[in-house]
């Protein structure tokens, strides 16, 4: 995709990279020196490989780093002995322990070959912002004890609603979202801002305390004020989501009194996106049972798929809605954590395209770009800014529409110790003590990167993941489970070496009930097993063959078939619930990543799959039952990972591709020589892409 002469996304992308990150990369030398030298990335940045010259980092985790293998497994067994020491150490001597004691396993976020997660790495600014605010120590509850500092919360959420479309003129929903002006609510004297005086923000506890705002403030507009007092009705009020939304829903309504139980789950579409239909006909259903709706989550990028649902007409059914008589419609609550960063296009002018996109992903970039709009239909939407706004943990803002009328509903009495002055937000917040961390560094962020900033490191993110599908959907052994989705992670199943047609397979899987035994499951286990082999290595590097080992995840059912669309139907064998659909997942999130990375990344996962089946066919050579498929159970004495992998035996005829013929022992002996020449192969593919 690129061209000789640098594009100019890339000049700005280098230049963050140089200047914006606090990149290990060797001593202080640029990105572009760094290519050009033939200074390899994977050394200086690999978790486990910090160069000793890297002046990042403290003296003991760059001596030590790379002691011996297995440093990298946590050893808990001597934690409940540690005790308070007796005497003031020296601060050198603290920090030593600090490095030693703590940080040398950590993973190192800035790595390009780092994709567990969206764990992003921090931009200088916004750690210079954060670290001052750990010095000074400000608490945010009220403006006494912030003064200035708390300029950051109300600027950032100025900065993210004007990034919002002025009015949306349809859904009944035509009014924009408009910060105060200095002169109204919610700057005040001793007071809350009064509802219907514009939109604001609170900085909040990661994407679970947005969230948990979001239905907090529903359930309270809802079921009404006096529920804070008296407490909800047993079993009467519920709240939608698709099946594909945040696990935290349970945490939210378990602690908002509502109980798990009264979380309705919606069916997702193919694209893995809520289904509308069902989520009316499930509203309709809950309101004909008496049961109040308070809200509605439509999920803005999840947390494996990255599938936008539709805010607008997830607005549109909800505005045609007819609640049980005496309550209010539900509040519609955008979980957008992860996709929110798109409104960073604001602005942009996609026909003349001054940052010289590739075409073709800027179509994808304008039509996210286009559904983040939609955030405006909301009553409340949530951000990250540890994910995809490259900021520290725990950083996240939740936004109201009607910030008033959320302030108003949520007041508290003043404390005697807490002095009325202007802002005064701990008169309404859930947290009484209010760290800067999660304002001051996002704020420093943004004051950073601008919208350009974060337009290229967003459309980066999208490229790469673009890269890594290209090339996988070039071969036959790799099926992309989410492919209508683009954010910055993949799904992929890999199937055993010599397939030709993983796509095909993988659709068959998810639609045909038939085959849940025969190749679903087992090949979900096969999944599991190629990524606990690379964490294995990663940790313990007692294969010589996975040096360096990249860090993708696993998804263990990010979605359900499709003929068992709400999860209820059990296996033909067992009481069991029937799995869910289980992914390798890349998921991009640092700016020093490229397409060279992309290609480590997949031949570390084909070495994977070849090792893992090679060792389970030798494993099941000594075991009587190696014809059957015993989930949980292994042959006594047999261990064909190693202690991190909760081991499934998978017979011998799942380990090859569909229609291979095992009639004999040599037959088996030629497909183990096959797999060590595959091994011997990626191993030099390796070595040639580094």
């Amino acid at each position: 995709m690129a061209t000789p002469k640098a594009l100019e996304w890339e000049i700005v992308l280098s230049t963050l990279r140089t200047e914006g990150f606090a990149s290990p990369w060797r001593g202080s030398q640029d990105y572009a020196t760094a290519v050009q030298r033939g200074i390899d990335s994977e050394d200086a940045m690999h978790p486990q490989n910090i160069p000793s010259q890297d002046p990042y980092w403290h003296p003991y985790v760059r001596d030590n780093i790379d002691v011996a293998p297995g440093q990298g497994t946590p050893n808990y067994s001597q934690t409940s002995q540690e005790v308070v020491p007796e005497r003031v150490a020296t601060v050198a001597g603290t920090v030593q322990r600090i490095m030693s004691h703590l940080f040398t396993t950590m993973n190192n976020p800035h790595h390009p070959t780092f994709q567990a997660n969206v764990l992003p790495p921090t931009t200088i600014p916004g750690t210079i912002g954060a670290i001052t605010g750990m010095k000074l120590n400000p608490n945010l509850i009220d403006e006494h004890y912030s003064l200035n500092v708390a300029k950051a919360e109300m600027e950032l959420w100025s900065m993210l609603g004007k990034l919002l479309p002025t009015g949306t003129g349809s859904a009944n929903w035509p009014d924009p979202w408009a910060p105060p002006s200095p002169e109204s609510s919610p700057i005040l004297m001793d007071g809350v801002p009064a509802p219907g005086t514009g939109s604001g923000g609170i900085v909040t506890f990661g994407g679970t305390g947005c969230y948990f705002y979001g239905i907090k403030y529903a359930l309270t507009s809802v079921a009404g004020a006096g529920t804070r007092e008296t407490g909800c009705e047993k079993g009467k009020f519920v709240f939608m989501v698709s099946n594909q939304g945040h696990y935290c829903h349970s945490n939210i309504s378990d602690w908002c009194g509502m109980g798990y139980g009264n979380v309705i789950k919606i069916r997702t579409l193919p694209d893995n996106t809520m289904d509308l239909a069902d989520l009316e006909a499930k509203m309709s259903e809950a309101t004909a049972s008496g049961k109040v709706v308070i809200a509605v989550v439509g999920t803005f990028g999840t947390t494996d798929a990255g599938a936008l649902d539709d805010i607008a007409t997830i607005r549109t059914i909800i505005s045609r809605f007819t609640p049980v008589s005496g309550f209010e419609k539900p509040k519609l609550y955008a979980d957008s954590v992860i996709g929110w960063v798109w409104l960073f296009f604001q602005g942009y002018d996609f026909a003349k395209n001054p940052l010289q996109l590739d075409p073709r992903l800027l179509e994808i970039v304008k039509e996210n770009f286009t559904k983040a709009q939609e955030l405006a239909q909301s009553d409340a939407f949530g951000v990250d800014f540890h994910k995809t706004g490259f900021s520290h943990y725990a950083a996240s803002m939740v936004l109201f529409k009607d910030y008033g009328d959320f302030a108003t509903l949520m007041q508290r009495g003043a404390s005697p110790y807490l002095q009325p002055e202007q802002y005064d937000p701990g008169l309404y917040t859930l947290e009484t003590s209010r760290s800067s961390v999660g304002s001051a560094g996002p704020w420093a962020t943004i004051q950073y990167l601008g919208k350009q900033g974060m337009q290229v490191l967003a459309y980066n993110l999208l490229a790469r993941q673009d890269y890594l599908r290209n090339r996988i959907a070039a071969r036959g052994d790799f099926a992309i489970c989410n492919a209508p989705n683009h954010l910055y992670s993949t799904l992929m199943r890999l199937y055993p070496s010599g397939t030709t047609n993983a796509q095909e397979i993988y659709a068959n899987e998810l639609n045909d009930n038939a085959l849940y035994t025969s190749s679903f499951k087992p090949n979900n286990e096969l999944q599991r097993a190629y990524y606990q082999k690379l964490y294995a290595q990663l940790r313990e590097q007692t294969d010589s063959n996975f040096t360096k080992t990249p860090h993708p995840s696993l998804t263990t059912g990010f979605r359900y078939t499709y003929y068992n669309p709400d999860g209820t139907m059990l296996e033909p064998d067992s009481n069991n619930l029937m799995q869910g659909v289980f992914a390798l997942k890349s998921f991009v999130s640092t700016p020093f990543v490229d397409d060279k990375d992309m290609e480590i990344l997949i031949e570390y996962l084909v070495l994977a799959r070849d090792t893992v089946i090679k060792e389970l066919i030798l494993c099941n050579r000594s075991w009587k039952g190696a014809d059957q498929f015993v989930p949980g159970d292994v042959p006594a004495g047999s261990d064909p990972y190693n202690h991190l992998i909760v081991a499934r035996h998978i017979p011998n005829r799942y380990l090859v591709p569909a229609g291979y013929d095992f009639t004999s022992d040599i037959r088996l002996e030629k497909y183990l020589e096959q797999l060590d020449a595959n091994i011997a192969l990626t191993r030099t593919r390796i070595a040639s892409i580094r």
